[in-house]
């Protein structure tokens, strides 16, 4: 069962989860580990002027949306 939106961008072949991004430092690095990506951002401006991106997922806890 799939459970993220990096776990399925992770196993396709058409796509590369290239960087994650998190206010939380601490989720960032957990992130990072977890999904094998070397890049993390704090700051959702600095991933849009330091990545070419083809797509972006913004996913947000239920009470948020």
């Amino acid at each position: 069962m799939i459970k993220s939106h990096a776990e399925v961008y992770k196993n396709c072949e058409l796509t590369e989860l290239v960087a994650v991004c998190d206010s939380d430092a601490e989720r960032v690095d957990q992130c990072k580990s977890k999904w094998g990506v070397s890049k993390g951002y704090k700051q959702v401006n600095e991933l849009l002027e330091n990545e070419s991106l083809d797509l972006i997922s913004i996913c947000t806890s239920s009470e948020t949306h």
